[in-house]
């Protein structure tokens, strides 16, 4: 009866997968089917494999068992697998006793049609060589403006759909300007490109925001949630440590415009350059933001091997997009990536001297930037030197005291098995060269033109931090369980550029900025809405809620409180008193003067109590490398906007600068809401503040006291020429306009 009602079910697929048409492709249609599916149990990982079937092999899958393979290419009736998934009760799979989902009938008729096609196997996509070509069927035309627009445009074309218009100049100009540098356009620019909106004045903007510090100190921010990057060691204690200037490396590498292939290289094995520099020692530091654990009685070599352990998982995600930590304790349950695989990884990190000391050893001090030129190294005292600042580094060991590296069982530190030799995961695709053996080679490795991987993933990581979603949403999972690219072609197209322009990431960021594709409104009709309400396609912009550094930039710059100060230590920017932190008694000293007033990047970033207003808009702990910041909408953000010192500091300011120029409140209101969002205000708008600010009089009016709070504390005294009731009101407008939506959305 079963065999029956098998072959009943199957002619149905059958003709499903007749009125679909082509054989399904394997990695596009199948692999995500049996990844998710199946893998689990009959995948790459040999401890939990059930019934010794592996279904990630073909040769495997194919092969002769008992009555029937489980996947007999050309005949789905007679594969096993068939018979399975379309079974109930105790012979279905997956198992329906383990509480696991029957396939659905479009997942069904995937697998009918791909092995009634012959069952072919190819390698997931992301480690294939990249395949780059150009749409055929679409020619050039105005809205052609760069080979984003070429694939978007065939993608809309293929689904019936229409790009949207051009966003409105003014707002335009602020999307571009804050997507690369973070920061809003200045009024006389915005005034400028309203009244000539042409596409030479946009990538003249543009490439305005190309370089120099603005557009550094963004990147870096960026980079630096990849890094793991805090100024305190971590665990409980959680001591601060001096490690900025590595931040200050990034910086000026940012600044310069260091190709990424340099940039890589340095971070990952600087030390082993030949000749190598103080700077590009620090540049090492990347790996030093490990955790260091500092704690009475805790086991040195654990907390170093969970410091090495760190660095693999750090490495491949950042640069490779790969899962990497789910192989550390047992071979990958869903990608190709052994047990073994990791520990040959482990293998290249695990040559260095740092071995969880509260030191932070091997440091090494370098003179400040504000000793240079009046002081020589020659020169310097030795009680001098012990107060320049030290940054932990990587200092590979002496050929004497290497260590043998092990295959961990389980991960513990404790339990070595089998020695390993440092090599790549050979599913990759591309192997290292045998005679480049350490970091140096590895670093090389991962940004060699042939690395199916490297490219892939910063192109998509940069493609996101500036339209608001990754052509790969998954952004640190490239692996079968990550998510396929919306736009594949596009992706390897944006990954040669990179490459072939030397690895210039203003390149690739010039490609996606000057796109009609990044220019076009973010007004979503029903239709648009219904047929794609993620915006997959890409025939809108997205708006993307400002991140929690960007939104303090916008507000104090906004205001005219920001403060422009190149590199540097960290600064602590007044927040409330949050207390005794319960092991090293450390409390928040607010900065004074400018550095209450710099950008967030500069920000102190203390792991077990990050700067509260951070935390409130999705900032981490960076405790762990971060590839994307989740966004979520609380109570607790509106909360942190009505109340936050930053935000009252700025909107005095900003309430003393319109009062002092514009006599007129509706010269005041227009003024302001230009500055925060880029745009006019509509008569309903202008209404509602102007509302705003007379019911606010009103109300200062009687309550003088309540009004100098409003208006001076904690800014100080106001300026000669207001009046209190006046600057009190017109706080609370501006607090208005700080915060609303658009003023902190892009």
């Amino acid at each position: 009866m079963l065999r029956s009602s098998f072959f009943v079910a199957l002619i149905v697929v059958s003709c499903v997968g007749a009125q679909e048409g082509e054989v399904p492709d394997f990695g596009r249609d199948v692999l995500p089917v049996l990844s998710t599916r199946c893998f689990a149990c009959h995948g790459p990982d040999s401890e939990a494999r059930q019934a010794n079937l592996r279904l990630d092999s073909r040769d495997d899958a194919v092969a002769a068992r008992g009555d029937a393979p489980a996947i007999r290419p050309g005949k789905p009736d007679e594969s096993e697998i068939m018979r399975r998934v379309l079974a109930s009760g105790p012979s279905r799979m997956p198992p329906e006793d383990a509480g696991k989902a029957a396939l659905r009938p479009d997942e069904v008729s995937i697998l009918s049609r791909w092995i009634a096609g012959g069952a072919a196997y190819t390698p997931h996509w992301a480690f294939q060589a990249r395949r780059a070509s150009r749409p055929q069927t679409l020619k050039d035309g105005p809205w052609i403006r760069t080979p984003v627009d070429r694939f978007v445009k065939a993608r809309l074309d293929q689904e019936g759909l229409e790009p949207n218009p051009r966003e409105e100049p003014g707002r335009l100009l602020r999307r571009v300007s804050i997507a690369l540098t973070g920061l809003p356009p200045g009024d006389a620019e915005l005034q400028a490109f309203v009244a000539n909106p042409t596409d030479t004045a946009l990538d003249l903007a543009i490439e305005r925001r190309l370089t120099g510090p603005r557009y550094a100190e963004h990147w870096t921010r960026h980079w630096l949630d990849l890094a793991r990057y805090a100024d305190s060691s971590g665990y409980e204690k959680d001591n601060p440590r001096s490690i900025w200037r590595y931040k200050e490396w990034v910086l000026r590498a940012f600044a310069s415009g260091m190709p990424f292939d340099e940039f890589t290289v340095t971070q990952l094995a600087g030390d082993l350059l030949p000749n190598a520099t103080d700077d590009d020692r620090i540049a090492t530091a990347f790996h030093r933001n490990t955790l260091t654990n500092d704690e009475g009685g805790t086991d040195d070599e654990e907390f170093r091997v969970a410091a090495v352990v760190d660095r693999v998982n750090t490495t491949y995600e950042v640069w490779n997009g790969l899962t990497m930590a789910c192989a550390q304790c047992h071979s990958h349950r869903y990608d190709p990536i052994s047990q073994v695989d990791y520990y040959r990884s482990y293998a290249y990190f695990n040559q260095t001297e740092d071995r969880d000391q509260p030191d932070e050893s091997p440091v090494i001090r370098t003179q400040p930037e504000s000793e240079r030129g009046r002081l020589s190294l020659a020169r310097a005292m030795p009680e001098l030197r012990k107060a320049w600042p030290e940054t932990p580094v990587m200092k590979e060991l002496s050929s004497t005291a290497r260590r043998s590296s092990h295959l961990l069982i389980k991960g513990s530190f404790s339990s070595k098995g089998p020695p390993v030799e440092p090599g790549t995961p050979p599913s990759i695709g591309f192997e290292l060269p045998q005679e480049s053996r350490d970091r140096l080679g590895l670093a090389r490795w991962l940004v060699h033109p042939n690395h199916p991987l490297t490219a892939r993933v910063i192109a998509n990581r940069w493609f996101e931090k500036v339209m608001g979603r990754g052509l790969v949403e998954s952004l640190g999972n490239f692996g079968t369980q990550g998510t396929p690219p919306t736009h594949p072609q596009l992706l390897d197209v944006l990954a040669d550029e990179l490459i072939e322009s030397g690895w210039d990431l203003r390149h690739l960021l010039r490609l996606i900025v000057r796109s009609s594709t990044f220019a076009q409104s973010t007004a979503a009709t029903s239709e648009s809405l219904r047929r794609d309400p993620t915006n997959r396609l890409l025939g809108r912009a997205t708006r993307v809620r400002l991140d929690a550094e960007e939104l303090r930039d916008v507000v104090l710059d906004v205001s005219g409180l920001l403060h422009h100060r190149f590199g540097g230590p960290p600064v602590r920017p007044p927040q409330p008193d949050l207390g005794l932190s319960p092991y090293s008694g450390l409390r928040w000293e607010g900065s004074v003067g400018t550095d209450r007033y710099r950008r967030g990047v500069y920000t102190f970033w203390r792991r077990s109590q990050p700067y509260a207003s951070f935390v409130a808009f999705d900032a981490t702990a960076r405790d762990q490398c971060v590839s994307r910041r989740e966004r979520t909408n609380t109570p607790l953000q509106s909360l942190a906007l009505m109340n936050d010192p930053v935000i009252v500091e700025a909107a005095q300011a900003f309430a003393r600068e319109l009062c002092l120029r514009f006599p007129h409140v509706r010269e005041r209101v227009a003024a302001g809401f230009y500055r925060a969002t880029g745009r006019q205000p509509s008569d309903r708008e202008r209404q509602a503040l102007l509302d705003l600010a007379t019911v606010a009089r009103s109300r200062f009016a009687g309550e003088r006291n309540s009004a100098w709070s409003a208006a001076c504390d904690p800014l100080g005294p106001l300026p000669t020429g207001v009046d209190v009731v006046e600057a009190a009101a017109w706080t609370l407008t501006c607090q208005a306009l700080l915060t609303m939506d658009e003023a902190i959305t892009r």
